[in-house]
Formats: C-alpha cells, sequence, structure tokens
C-alpha cells in the first residue's frame, strides 16, 4: 500500500497505539480487536501500530499471520497455538530479550517445548530439555492444561517486560489459541500486555464463529472497524501512484462511486489507471478513459488484468512461489526452481518491482533456518497463483514441498521444529492427493506428542489424522499405569497366574494398541517365570513387530529388553546382546526407568558371558537407579 495511504493508517492506529500505551503503563491488559474486510487494509495498520509502538520502545512487540488455508483446502492445517508459538520465537530470537529468554526457562518449560532451539540462544542442551520434559510430565497435574500454561507464560513475560503481541489474519486462528485468548482477556493479573487482531467478519461468521464470538462479545475486547477511504485520503492515493494527477471533481467522484471507499479497490483502479492514464501531462482529465468497462473483481483485485503484462514462466514462477502458501521463502523457492538463493531473490525483487503482486518482508526465521520472505499483497492473488498450475503441476509442486519440508525437519534434529513442521508437511501431502503420506505424518506426530508430554498436540494430531486405534494421551496414562501397578503387585506375591490373568484383561477391555503390546509383553514376562520359554519365544517376534509399528521408543525398548530375558533363559548370549544394544538404542530417546532396564539387563548379559565390561554398565545402572530413587535395585546392582 502507499506511502500516503500508509501516512493515513498513522492517524488511525494512534488512537489504539494511545489505548495500549495507556494500558501498558497502568500494567493492565488491553485486547483490541480490528475488523476489515479483505483489501481494507488490516496489514497495513498493524505495521504501523508495531513502527509507533517500536519507535518508543514502551515494549516488545511481535507480529504474527495466522496462516491461511493452504491451496484449496477449506481451513488451515498447523500446530494448534502456531501464532503464540511463533509470537515467542520472534521476541527470543532478539538479541536484546536475554531476560525473557532467561524468564522463558524458568517459567514456560511447556512453551519452551514447542518452540525450536535457535542456533546459540538458548543456553541449554537436549539434554536439559529433555530433562525439562520429565520435569513436567511429572508436574502436570500442577500446572493445568497447556493452553492455561501458554496463557501463564505469556503473563509472566509480560510481567518482566510489557509486551505487545499483534496478530493479522486472526478469523483462522485454531481453538486452542482462542481458548489462550479467553485465558488472557478473562485473567485478574495486573501485567503490562497488550493483544490486537486484525480479522475478516465475513470469513469469521462463516467458518470461525468461536473467533466472533470472543472478539465480539467479550466486555473486556475493544473493538474497532476499519473505516472506508473519505475523498480527501482518496485524492492523497491517487496523488501518490499517479503522474500527472491533478485534483479533478469528476475524477475524484468516480474513484469515489466505483470504489467504494475501499482501499484494495481503490488501489486496483489506480493501478489500472497507471497502465492506462487518464490525465494528460498537463493534468487535463482525458473522460474516455473513465468509460472503461473493466472492473476489479470483487475484492480480488487486479488479477488478470495485472497478469496478463507476465510471460508464461513468470506466471509459472509465481504458482511456484504460491504452492507454499500466502508467504513463500527463497529457502523453498530456490529448491522448487532449482536456482541458488541470489539469482531466487533477484527474479522475485523483479517481480515485486515490476507487478505488485508479492512483496518483499525481510529475514525471517522459517523452517528452522533464516530466509528471506515474500508475501502476496493481497489473497486474490494468492487464490490465482494457487490455482494456476493444472493438476499434475500442483501435485509435483506440493509432494516436492513436502519432501523439503520433511528433509529439513530430519536434518535439524530438533523435536520441537519437527513438531512445527508435521502438520504443515501432512498439509501439503493432502493438497498433493497423498492421504495415506498424510495420515502417516500425523500418525508420527502424534507419537511424538505423547512421548514428549504434549497433550494438546496429541489430540490435535490424533483429530486430523483420523487416528483411531492409537496410544494413551497423558491425562490417559494414569488408568494404564494403575492397571500394570495391580499386575506387578500379584506377580510379587508368587500369585503369577492371577497376575496373568490380569494382563490378559488388560489387553482385551478397550486397550489401546499401546496398552495392548505392554500388556501382551507382561504375559511373555509372565510366561518366562513359569517355564513356559517355547510359548514365551512364539509370542515376543509378533510383540516387537506391533511395538516396532507404534514409533513409541518406551515399548520398543521394552520388548527388546524382554528379548534379553529370553536369549538369557535360553543361553543365546549373542543374539542377547544385539537385543540389548537395540533396547539401549531406543531407551536414548525414551524415559529413564526404560533407560534403566536397558542398562540393567545388558549389564546382567555381559556378566553371564564372561565380559569384563559388565561393571561399566553396572555402575550406569546403579547410578541411575539412586537417581530415580529404585534404592533396593541400587544396592542390589
Amino acid at each position: 500500500m502507499s506511502t500516503a495511504l500508509q501516512s493515513q493508517m498513522v492517524e488511525r492506529c494512534s488512537d489504539v497505539v494511545a489505548h495500549l500505551s495507556q494500558a501498558l503503563q497502568q500494567r493492565s491488559i488491553a485486547v483490541v480487536a480490528v475488523a476489515g474486510e479483505s483489501g481494507y487494509g488490516k496489514t497495513t495498520f498493524l505495521e504501523q501500530c508495531r513502527r509507533a509502538l517500536a519507535g518508543t520502545e514502551r515494549a516488545a512487540v511481535a507480529l504474527v499471520l495466522c496462516p491461511a488455508p493452504l491451496g484449496t483446502q477449506a481451513k488451515p492445517i498447523y500446530q494448534p497455538l502456531y501464532p503464540f508459538v511463533k509470537a515467542i520465537e520472534q521476541l527470543l530470537s532478539n538479541p536484546q530479550q536475554k531476560a525473557k529468554r532467561r524468564l522463558v526457562l524458568n517459567i514456560g518449560l511447556s512453551v519452551l517445548g514447542m518452540i525450536p532451539l535457535i542456533g546459540s540462544l538458548f543456553d541449554v542442551t537436549k539434554e536439559v530439555l529433555r530433562d525439562m520434559r520429565e520435569y513436567r510430565r511429572e508436574t502436570d497435574s500442577q500446572h493445568g492444561t497447556e493452553t492455561q500454561q501458554m496463557a501463564e507464560s505469556l503473563l509472566a513475560m509480560a510481567e518482566e517486560s510489557p509486551l505487545v503481541l499483534l496478530l493479522d489474519d486472526a478469523q483462522w486462528l485454531d481453538a486452542a489459541s482462542i481458548e489462550v485468548l479467553e485465558h488472557l482477556v478473562s485473567s485478574e493479573r495486573r501485567v503490562p500486555l497488550g493483544i490486537v487482531l486484525a480479522y475478516e467478519p465475513s470469513v469469521v461468521e462463516a467458518q470461525n464463529p468461536a473467533v466472533g464470538l470472543l472478539l465480539t462479545q467479550h466486555p473486556s475486547v475493544r473493538r474497532l472497524e476499519l473505516p472506508l477511504l473519505s475523498r480527501a485520503e482518496l485524492r492523497l492515493l491517487a496523488a501518490s501512484m499517479l503522474e500527472c494527477y491533478q485534483p479533478n471533481p469528476i475524477f475524484d467522484e468516480w474513484l469515489l462511486q466505483h470504489s467504494g471507499g475501499v482501499p484494495g479497490i481503490a488501489a486496483a483502479y489506480l493501478q489500472y489507471f497507471r497502465q492506462h492514464p487518464p490525465f494528460a501531462p498537463d493534468g487535463t482529465l482525458r473522460q474516455e478513459v473513465l468509460q472503461t468497462d473493466w472492473r476489479p473483481a470483487s475484492l480480488h483485485v487486479l488479477i488478470e488484468q495485472t497478469v496478463a503484462a507476465l510471460a508464461e514462466d513468470e506466471k509459472l514462477i509465481l504458482a511456484t512461489c504460491a504452492a507454499e502458501g500466502m508467504q513463500c521463502t527463497v529457502f523453498v523457492a530456490s529448491q522448487l526452481l532449482q536456482r541458488d538463493p541470489i539469482a531466487t531473490v533477484r527474479l522475485l525483487r523483479s517481480l515485486q518491482q515490476r507487478t505488485g503482486v508479492i512483496t518483499s518482508l525481510g529475514m525471517q526465521r522459517l523452517y528452522g533456518t533464516e530466509t528471506t520472505v515474500y508475501a502476496f499483497t493481497h489473497v486474490g492473488y494468492y487464490r490465482f497463483f494457487a490455482e494456476y498450475p493444472e493438476y499434475e503441476e500442483r501435485v509435483e509442486l506440493h509432494s516436492r514441498i513436502a519432501a523439503i519440508l520433511e528433509q529439513q525437519a530430519h536434518s535439524a534434529n530438533d523435536d520441537a521444529l519437527s513438531e512445527q513442521l508435521a502438520p504443515l508437511i501432512a498439509a501439503h501431502y493432502v493438497e498433493a492427493g497423498n492421504n495415506a503420506a498424510a495420515a502417516a505424518v500425523f500418525e508420527h506426530l502424534y507419537h511424538d506428542a505423547v512421548r514428549h508430554g504434549h497433550e494438546l498436540l496429541a489430540n490435535y494430531a490424533r483429530h486430523e489424522g483420523g487416528i483411531t486405534d492409537a496410544p494413551s494421551t497423558p491425562t490417559q496414562q494414569s488408568t494404564l499405569t494403575e492397571a500394570l501397578e495391580a499386575i506387578i503387585e500379584q506377580w510379587a506375591r508368587g500369585a503369577i497366574h492371577h497376575a496373568y490373568r490380569m494382563a490378559q484383561q488388560l489387553s482385551l477391555e478397550n486397550a489401546t494398541a499401546s496398552e495392548r503390546v505392554l500388556a501382551e509383553l507382561v504375559q511373555v514376562r509372565l510366561l518366562l517365570d513359569v517355564g513356559q520359554t517355547e510359548q514365551a519365544q512364539y509370542r515376543l517376534p509378533g510383540l516387537i513387530s506391533a511395538a516396532q509399528s507404534l514409533k513409541m521408543p518406551d515399548v520398543e525398548s521394552l520388548a527388546y529388553s524382554l528379548a534379553v530375558v529370553l536369549d538369557l533363559a535360553q543361553q543365546r548370549l549373542r543374539h542377547g546382546w544385539e537385543h540389548a544394544q537395540l533396547a539401549a538404542s531406543r531407551s536414548a530417546d525414551g524415559s529413564l526407568p526404560v533407560a534403566l532396564v536397558a542398562l540393567t539387563n545388558g549389564a546382567l548379559l555381559l556378566r553371564q558371558s564372561g565380559n569384563r565390561n559388565w561393571r561399566i554398565l553396572a555402575r550406569s545402572a546403579q547410578r541411575l537407579a539412586q537417581q530415580l530413587g529404585y534404592s533396593s535395585l541400587a544396592d542390589a546392582l
């Protein structure tokens, strides 16, 4: 949008900035909802708010775009709480925010677990982060839900120093983010926190009424509707976009009548008049130009007319960018176009300068890397180019993007980044028509979320992936634990047959896949205790395969540890050592008690085979047992 129009936005956002500043000074929470249809200048409005707030250094400010649906999809697919996670990531990326980074380490354990580590900004290692996750699992009941934890973390960050969050395209907020907002607007905490949300009322009414209910009905939310342009503002806009423009009552009235004062439509007409000048060099009006039949396509401004001058290869380049989404990155585009990053930047800069279809947002951190980001200047452009490729081209583009992001997730070796990218990878697979691959991504995300204690993300992945036969979420885990403890208690008393029947019952009644595998592993262990080695040997390989398919390190490690016990019973020491190594490697990504089982079995195996190194494993197992509070096992070791 032009400089002239931006200057008008400065005046319009001054009231909001003043409201936020007052709230920050009074250490109170202020939430402002800015309503405006497509083309009304919501993004420009938020940009002006950010500049005004940043210029006075009143607060740390984060501006986040809520992702729109990808391609032909009806709703966005992305990580729950994504807008707030990205906002915190922006704040932590700022070298001046060291205090906030330390604060998140102290009070936002679950939040930190959802944010990719940014270079060397965090003074924590992967091992420390894993310990944090273990700590959070043990204290989940004290901390409440993840949405409550997110809200509390934001409040704590604001309490340390003033904070303002600007959320663009808030009509696409996910249910969990709406719940966070409800926590914040209902909070009675005295903290300097401001939130501004820009949204399209028509989209909210049609597709996301929960957002509208919160933003239009809650008494703590201040509401603002972006006004239409006045005649004077239209003149300023025309003067900034047209050469030889002179204020002219006929032209000004024509522009007002045909645009209705909508900034996007007015800009569309003026862009058209750049190519068909309505003013002569002396400033006189060529009235015949106003007789044009050209009209912007509703609010989808300047589509066919703008791209008509583009060559076919340029259209395909923009279509390639649109495949990534409303925003595209040099990181992905350069790989799709098979160009080096410098050539890609120069190409996109040229298209930006000549067409106005895309604009550079500068360097940002996306997909775990720093890259230049470009955005389509209007959703109409994005929709046009997203639908421009033929079917085979769309399938290929989205498949390649999914592969690029999968490779990035694997190479980064960052659990939080993988959790952020997984929904996006699945969305591209869905757009490519590969629903099986998308389901596999969601299933893997589900297991990772359960392993890391991210119940909200686990439930989301289960819903989006249509997972019906899945392992327990953290809130269900207590029931499973109680059942296993009861079985072990009977086992310890010597009532092995009763314990076996209890394990059978657990595997038959309302059990998930992981519960069935665990229950059957217990059955196999009990079979070994009563000397039924052949029966145990017959059942164990199938259980190992089932454990592998779950992609749950704890269950898989326990299966291999049980194989070690069987190998010891049959004096198959070489096979036992292979299974012990597998149990140890899987336990590296699992919980500490399971790692203790793997270490102990490995030590027993080495001792029985006469290997002197058994003492090394035994000492490691002893230290871990002491750390976990298993004093009797530590003494035995």
